[in-house]
């Protein structure tokens, strides 16, 4: 059994997506532990969930940047187990985990080929200390082995906990798009740092959406915005954009704004923090031949690497973005290291693939010998390099949101809760 986990900002991002996989019968609600609501038919009231959760998550004492516990439980294919069964396995786990005693609630997911359980839960106890996460990874896999043991459940082989998997993207034609993008855009906001308009696009595109920024003014006054559109295989925009303003979210103008200099802050502040990545790039640097090995070979340091190319200069690289899945950073190549330019990745494989090409003509022919062509509608990943992400993410955004499904009603809530929260707030 495989265990993933992951800390978020916000609540009600992890909650819309169990919520879109239950309304669409890919998941049911199995169990609320230590919280006042109850799953009723396999479904839960979303709403109700997280105001159950809130005085849990807003502690005054509470320092934590990431208060929201994720878990997603993982066995193997062939284990064949019961409701009973995978709530004994969900509330050993998060005995073994330190959340015992936490509120949590228990999802069963059947959206892909494996059945697996998705945990929820609030990493901030009664006093406002955090639940010890001190190498959390380590007891993780300590006590997916115990369970295994005990359950007589099949072993994590080697490879089952591959921490990439091949992306998945927005998809145009699975309708109901707003809600695909508003589900998409909580997931990176609660799991990335993203410095700028341009890192923030380098990794939405991944995902097949693109940002815009709206600024200007009306009748002399200056207003500021943000858009969403979805793009197609080959990177071109598709259907109506969407305003910010439209998602619940935290993605407008301001949201991002202030993200960019935190971002900003963080990476001035942690440069040792990075080095390991650094020095996995340095090696790929040294080894690879081409960018699709390059992209190979920083995959297993937790890595992903986005080449822009320019089309009017026969595909040459102009720019590269690393994303760091360990640091959840998404940072411009230069800006972690300036021997990581533009210019260097382009003299490293596009000049050094033209030097091979030159090699393979014959006396009798000189000019260079072409690429065997991509299929006329290759996807963008194809044009550029496989881009990988975490495995979480595969089921994350594997998006199957009902058609009568409105993210509206979410941005209502959320506005609710914002006026509860300045109202609390209030000096008496």
């Amino acid at each position: 059994m495989v265990a993933r986990i992951t800390f978020g900002k916000n609540i009600a991002g992890v909650l819309l997506y169990n919520k879109l996989k239950v309304d669409a019968g890919q998941a049911e609600a199995l169990l609320c532990h230590n919280l006042p609501v109850t799953p009723t038919d396999r479904k839960i009231d979303a709403y109700k969930l997280t105001e159950a959760f809130r005085p849990w998550l807003e502690h005054p004492r509470a320092g934590l940047s990431k208060p929201v516990f994720h878990v997603s439980l993982n066995p193997h294919p062939d284990d064949r187990l019961d409701d009973f069964q995978l709530l004994e396995i969900a509330h050993r786990y998060m005995e073994e985990m330190g959340y015992g005693d936490q509120p949590y609630v228990v999802f069963r997911h059947r959206d892909i080929d494996r059945e697996h359980l998705h945990i929820v839960s609030s990493r901030i106890q009664p006093d406002g200390r955090a639940v010890d996460y001190y190498r959390y990874k380590e007891r993780s896999v300590k006590a997916t082995q115990r369970i295994e043991r005990e359950f007589g459940l099949h072993p994590a082989v080697e490879g089952m906990q591959q921490p990439f998997e091949e992306l998945r993207r927005v998809v145009y034609a699975r309708g109901n798009l707003k809600a695909q993008i508003n589900s998409v855009l909580w997931n990176l906001a609660d799991r990335y740092r993203v410095g700028s308009p341009g890192e923030w696009n380098a990794l939405l595109g991944l995902f097949g959406i693109s940002a815009q920024e709206c600024t200007g003014e009306i009748d002399g006054r200056p207003y500021a915005g943000m858009i969403y559109c979805a793009l197609d295989e080959r990177g071109r925009k598709v259907g109506k954009p969407v305003k910010a303003s439209l998602l619940s979210a935290p993605v407008g103008y301001s949201q991002m704004q202030r993200e960019y200099a935190r971002t900003k802050k963080w990476v001035r502040e942690n440069r040792e923090r990075l080095e390991p990545a650094r020095e996995a790039i340095r090696e790929a640097m040294n080894r690879a031949r081409s960018a699709e090995e390059f992209a190979r070979l920083i995959r297993p340091a937790g890595l992903s690497v986005v080449f822009r190319r320019s089309e009017e200069h026969g595909g040459r690289i102009y720019g590269a973005t690393f994303i760091d899945h360990n640091e959840g950073l998404v940072i411009n190549a230069s800006k972690l290291d300036r021997a990581f330019s533009a210019n260097r990745f382009h003299e490293l494989f596009d000049a050094a693939e033209d030097e091979r090409q030159t090699e393979t003509t014959t006396p009798e022919k000189t000019q260079r010998i072409a690429p065997e062509p991509l299929p006329e509608y290759a996807p963008r990943h194809e044009l550029e390099e496989r881009l990988w992400v975490p495995d979480l993410f595969s089921e994350l955004l594997d998006e199957a949101a009902r058609s009568d499904y409105d993210p509206d009603e979410w941005a209502a809530m959320q506005a609710l809760l914002r006026k509860k929260r300045k109202k609390r707030r209030r000096p008496k």
